[in-house]
């Protein structure tokens, strides 16, 4: 009887052990499911702060991607614009061309070269007639002053020129009156300007400078040099040179 009370009091103190230890591990799984669930909730803020940043993420992308063909746009269009821009120029600088060849027609040969657009018919106003020669007489003053101004630079030089030599005149079958003479002036071996239409009372006028034999072409050293001009209205000129 004892033994048996012996053997179930063993039973029952390896039963209360076996519940602390139940109650143990009930408390630790407890304490685990707490923080199972606080890791659960913190990873429910994550996955919700990260879908709220792809969306985010998402509408910039849309928005960049809308302003990157907006601007691809506004690009072709300025390139679009940019080439009409350069065709207009070029047609305006070839119209500008074309206007100031005119002018320098209507200038030297008014009687014979003026185009019909620029021709006109009185308007029956007279004030409006006078405003209109006085406009045509302006085109002609100014593109006889720029010629004027060429001439002045290029009689500077033949003054320039004079001085350092002896000036000899002669008449070539071929070429005209030739003024001829050696110095030392600004002149350049190949210098020759362009003759001018109508320049000079209508005659041909050019100048060369050519270097003699052995000599140099630098600027101060000798050389010799040929004004050459066609035989109408020559002579004035050759007076105008005398009196140098």
């Amino acid at each position: 009887m004892l033994r048996h009370r012996e053997s179930l009091q063993a039973k029952q103190n390896a039963l209360l052990q076996q519940l602390d230890s139940l109650d143990q591990e009930r408390e630790e799984l407890q304490a685990s499911l707490g923080e199972a669930e606080g890791d659960r909730a913190r990873l429910a803020e994550q996955l919700e702060e990260s879908r709220e940043q792809r969306e985010q993420s998402g509408h910039q992308l849309r928005a960049q991607q809308e302003l990157l063909d907006t601007l691809q746009q506004e690009k072709q269009s300025l390139e679009q614009s940019v080439s009409k821009l350069r065709e207009d120029v070029s047609r305006l600088e070839e119209q500008a061309q074309e206007l100031k060849e005119r002018e320098k027609l209507l200038v030297f040969f008014p009687e014979l070269h003026v185009p019909v657009e620029t021709q006109f018919e009185s308007t029956g106003n007279i004030a409006e007639d006078m405003e209109k020669q006085l406009q045509a007489n302006d085109i002609r003053i100014r593109v006889l002053e720029q010629e004027n101004t060429q001439l002045r630079a290029a009689l500077a030089k033949l003054k320039a020129a004079a001085q350092q030599g002896v000036l000899q005149v002669r008449l070539s079958p071929s070429r005209g009156w030739e003024l001829a003479g050696e110095g030392t002036a600004g002149w350049q071996p190949g210098d020759r300007p362009a003759p001018r239409r109508g320049g000079l009372g209508g005659g041909k006028c050019s100048l060369a400078c050519r270097a003699g034999p052995k000599q140099s072409a630098k600027q101060g050293q000798r050389h010799s040099w040929v004004l050459e001009l066609g035989r109408p209205r020559a002579e004035p000129l050759l007076q105008s040179l005398a009196r140098l």
